[in-house]
């Protein structure tokens, strides 16, 4: 099963592209922070796409440092390096659904 959720803040505002054939594409990335014992913070940076009327959506609704959940499937891209003609990758994230996550400060109880 290749399923994933990841709960972070948008590092930049969502940054949207049509294919040629209209196909609206959506990329980000998340900041995720992870507390250690030896309290000093661990960041992991994931990088994320959304697909079609979901990448205008989100494209519309969230901007830098929103705190959201994505789910989706994991897919490595691979590529070769213009410069050293090398072969690179990267884990990116396929998202499928998400969800604006308030801060207890924000959330009317």
């Amino acid at each position: 099963m290749n399923r994933v959720a990841i709960t972070g803040n948008l590092t930049r505002d969502p940054e949207i592209k049509k294919t040629s054939s209209g196909l609206a594409v959506c990329n980000g990335s998340v900041a995720v922070n992870e507390w250690r014992k030896d309290k000093e913070d661990y960041v992991s940076y994931f990088d994320f796409t959304v697909f079609g009327s979901r990448a205008e959506a989100f494209e519309r609704n969230h901007a830098k440092g929103d705190k959201i959940l994505i789910e989706g499937k994991l897919k490595q891209e691979r590529w070769e390096d213009k410069n050293t003609g090398g072969n690179r990758s990267k884990i990116v994230v396929i998202v499928d659904q998400w969800e604006f996550v308030k801060a207890k400060q924000e959330q009317n109880f």
